[in-house]
């Protein structure tokens, strides 16, 4: 067995089950135009984060529809190849899911070699995150309250601009009452690794957009202070230009402000 991994901060796995070694020292033959094509009997599988089936995934080879998921995020089916061929393969999150976006798909991908007098058998694994799971992007709230929870937080250099960064912040929202909710930010405080809030960096967002929703709106769409009843969505905020903070190790607090309940969200920044 050939285990091939992607290098991503989130687990993914493609496993390509051989039944042999393949010497890297040997250059095969070029394949004939006029090759038969052999059956690679394919077993697809799909989990979420928490190793749970995920039923309704879109499977392909070569942007073709082999199948769809099952219960039991499973499906087996044969494509036919030319030996020595590449395929890719792919798959189409159902609604609620995502692949991770920092999972390089381009090493999806298999060389056919088939055993002498064997099958070629091949199993695509694929981990989806998952949108809308409060328990997955939100703090424990009670049942009517607001939430909200830091993804991801970075520094970026802007390009031909000396000392100057941008701050990109990608966050959760989870409003869990049936009535829409006015939801507004309030400026952040950066500080270092001394726990002290830096001088002179002062970030204000120019942009607030929505990177993904369950099922309300679309990627894209600016956030207008407003979240809609039992609404889960992630926003990108980035800032306008800023002087670059000198120290590695920073920290970020920002307040949101809703009627009723006031809510903090802080934790770490990468830095160029």
């Amino acid at each position: 067995m050939r285990v091939i991994s992607c290098a991503a901060s989130v687990p993914l796995l493609v496993w390509i089950c051989c039944g042999v070694t393949v010497s890297n020292a040997q250059v095969p033959d070029p394949v004939p135009a006029t090759a038969a094509k052999k059956d690679v009997a394919v077993a697809f599988k799909a989990v979420d984060t928490q190793e749970r089936p995920v039923a309704g995934a879109t499977f392909t080879i070569n942007g073709r529809t082999m199948g769809v998921s099952d219960a039991d995020g499973r499906y087996q089916g044969r494509y036919g190849v030319q030996e020595g061929a590449v395929i890719r393969f792919g798959v189409t999150p159902p609604a609620g899911y995502r692949i991770p976006p920092k999972v390089d798909q381009n090493r999806w991908t298999l060389t056919v070699n088939h055993p002498p007098g064997q099958p070629l058998e091949t199993t695509f694994s694929v981990e989806l995150d998952v949108l809308g799971d409060l328990s997955k992007w939100t703090t424990a709230e009670k049942e009517d309250g607001f939430a909200v929870t830091l993804l991801e937080g970075a520094l970026v250099d802007v390009p031909g601009e000396t000392g100057e960064s941008v701050l990109r912040l990608t966050l959760a929202l989870r409003n869990a009452t049936a009535r829409r909710r006015p939801v507004k930010p309030m400026p952040i405080i950066v500080w270092g690794a001394d726990g002290k809030r830096l001088p002179n960096v002062e970030p204000h967002f120019r942009s607030m957009t929505v990177a993904e929703s369950n099922g309300r709106r679309v990627k894209g769409d600016p956030y207008r202070g407003r979240l809609a009843e039992r609404e889960v969505l992630h926003m990108t905020l980035t800032s306008h230009p800023m002087k670059r903070p000198k120290s590695a190790k920073l920290r970020i607090k920002m307040e949101w402000k809703s009627p009723g309940q006031n809510t903090f969200v802080e934790g770490k920044i990468t830095s160029p």
